[in-house]
C-alpha cells in the first residue's frame, strides 16, 4: 500500500511539473521577458513610465515591432503586474514617440474636420517619409489602434480607438535627468 502512495504521488509531481503553466498564462520569448522584468522594475520607480520601445533602446535591443506587440499582449493579459498598467493601460506604453504623434494626429483631424489625411499630407505634418509613414501605421493597424481602409490614408481609426488609449489618450512627456536614463512621464 504504501508503495502505491508513493508512485502515485510521484506520477503526480511528475504531471504537475510537466504541466507547469506558462508565466501569467502566457509564454514569453527570452527578449520578451526581458523587456517585461525591465519595465516592472523601472516602474517601481517614482513617476517613471517607461514605454516598450524606450526599454528596448536603454535595454540596447533593436525596437522590433514583432516583439513590441509579445510584450504588449502579455502586458494586456496580466494587468496585474503593475500599477501603471492598472491606472493606464498596457496600449499607452506601446507606441513609440513618432507613434504616438501620429495616434494623436489622426484623432485630431477626425474629430475636427471628420475625415482623415491623406497619405501625403500625414507624411507632410509629422515631417516623415510616406513609407515610414505607412509602415508605422502597419503596425498600428497590428496593434488594433488602426484597421485597413479604402481611402486615401489606407487606414482609419479601429472600431473603440477613443477608448483604445486609456485615459492618457497619446499623451507624453519623455524626462531627461544627468546622468540617468531618459524616462517616460504622464
Amino acid at each position: 500500500m504504501r508503495r502505491m502512495i508513493t508512485r502515485a504521488v510521484v506520477l503526480l509531481v511528475s504531471v504537475s511539473l510537466w504541466a507547469i503553466p506558462a508565466v501569467h498564462g502566457q509564454e514569453l520569448s527570452a527578449e520578451a521577458g526581458r523587456v517585461v522584468d525591465y519595465l516592472l522594475q523601472d516602474w517601481q520607480r517614482q513617476f517613471s513610465s517607461t514605454t516598450i520601445p524606450h526599454a528596448m533602446q536603454f535595454m540596447g535591443m533593436d525596437v522590433e515591432d514583432d516583439l513590441r506587440l509579445e510584450v504588449v499582449a502579455h502586458l494586456r493579459d496580466n494587468d496585474g503586474l503593475a500599477r501603471n498598467l492598472q491606472w493606464w493601460g498596457a496600449n499607452n506604453y506601446l507606441f513609440s514617440n513618432l507613434e504616438k504623434r501620429l495616434a494623436k494626429y489622426l484623432v485630431l483631424l477626425q474629430k475636427r474636420a471628420e475625415k482623415l489625411p491623406t497619405a501625403t499630407e500625414a507624411a507632410q505634418a509629422l515631417e516623415i517619409s510616406e513609407a515610414e509613414l505607412r509602415a508605422r501605421m502597419a503596425f498600428m493597424a497590428q496593434s488594433g489602434f488602426l484597421e485597413t481602409a479604402a481611402n486615401d490614408l489606407g487606414f482609419a481609426l479601429a472600431p473603440g480607438f477613443q477608448r483604445w488609449a486609456g485615459p492618457l489618450q497619446h499623451n507624453f512627456h519623455t524626462v531627461r535627468i544627468d546622468g540617468n536614463a531618459p524616462l517616460d512621464v504622464w
